[in-house]
């Protein structure tokens, strides 16, 4: 393992070179590749050396970017296991390949007060190994902040059991953003090679607060015609926020129970578009300051459910908003729960009965 003791301050500057753990699926010997401990500040500059291009999260094809791989580890992250207070920027680095064996955040790991800002890159082909309930094949922040600018969060799974957060975990006070971003084929179902879906690939509790602006959801999970088989439930669930946005978003062939799951919070879905899911869009039981703005639905099936609930949103005792949506053939099941404005753009069949005007 990489030690980068607490109150130092180091710059890795890796010119494209992959630094390789090399422990792969081999439990005899545990370690992470890079372990950030208290207060320190660790740079990690993946192209090359000193190129704007890289720093600022723009990566053209010619630069070849740093990659950190092959770490296992019982005990925090895999890839980056980063500890109280600690400052880790990621420039142009894939964190891509680890493993987390019965803990939590296979990729990346963040603990109490820790700082993570990462521009460009990727968080791919992360998986935890954990036989009992542990959290996040990707990255997993506890009490801490995640700056994400231009990452891409690829295939990352769990191998034996369904997971909460297998892509991301926030947890406990902690605040994330994500932007520009692209969560693409994570918590995919393969039988072949035995790994398992996922209870839901994002998760927002402990007081958390987190925005997600201008990022693509796009083939994630797998539309399993048997319903006791593990895919991905949910794609965001949210519960106990401080505060949640998603801004200017695209979800398009993700194949869930439900995309969006939010349980006694408010949230704030604004500009954004969900298009061809085999999934309902929403499950909830919200507040009133809870609205979609300005936003898209339009042939969300709600297949993988099918028999269970087949329509496109799904409430319970929810109160939300609809502000100048465009509802597309979508459908709603419980007419009591919600607010429209602006109907000139709702379907006569919103309530899927075929013949009500609105």
């Amino acid at each position: 393992t990489i030690y980068v003791p607490k109150n130092t301050r180091i710059v890795i500057n890796m010119n494209g070179h992959t630094i390789d753990r090399g422990l792969g699926d081999n439990n005899e010997w545990d370690g992470e590749v890079i372990y950030v401990d208290e207060n320190a500040r660790l740079i990690i500059n993946g192209g090359k050396s000193g190129d704007p291009a890289v720093k600022a999260g723009t990566q053209p094809g010619d630069i070849k970017m740093g990659k950190i791989t092959g770490g296992n580890s019982d005990n925090g992250a895999g890839g980056i296991h980063v500890m109280d207070d600690a400052k880790v920027t990621l420039n142009g680095v894939h964190v891509d390949g680890n493993k987390a064996d019965d803990d939590d955040g296979a990729g990346i790991a963040l603990y109490d007060g820790a700082t993570l800002i990462m521009n460009g890159g990727s968080i791919s082909d992360n998986r935890n190994n954990s036989f009992n309930a542990c959290y996040g094949a990707g990255v997993y922040v506890y009490e801490s902040t995640a700056i994400f600018e231009g990452v891409t969060f690829r295939n990352n799974q769990n191998t034996y059991n369904p997971m909460l957060g297998t892509v991301l975990y926030a947890d406990e006070d902690s605040v994330v953003t994500m932007n520009n971003c692209k969560v693409v084929d994570n918590g995919t179902y393969n039988e072949t090679i035995g790994n398992k879906g996922s209870i839901s690939l994002i998760v927002i509790e402990g007081d958390s607060s987190v925005e997600i602006k201008n990022t693509e959801f796009t083939g994630n999970g797998y539309a399993s015609s048997n319903h006791s088989s593990y895919y991905v439930n949910t794609l965001i669930d949210v519960e106990n926020t401080s505060h949640f946005l998603i801004d200017n978003c695209t979800f398009k062939h993700n194949s869930a129970a439900y995309m969006l799951y939010v349980w006694g919070e408010d949230f704030e879905v604004v500009n954004t578009r969900f298009l061809d899911n085999p999934a309902n869009v929403f499950y909830g039981n919200a507040e009133n300051s809870s609205t979609f703005t300005n936003c898209e639905f339009n042939n969300n099936s709600g297949n993988q459910w099918k028999g269970y609930y087949s329509f496109n949103f799904v409430s319970r005792n929810s109160k939300v908003k609809f502000v100048n949506c465009s509802f597309g053939n979508s459908t709603y099941n419980d007419r009591s729960r919600a607010t429209f404005e602006d109907d000139s753009k709702f379907p006569a069949s919103l309530f899927g009965e075929g013949s009500l005007a609105m």
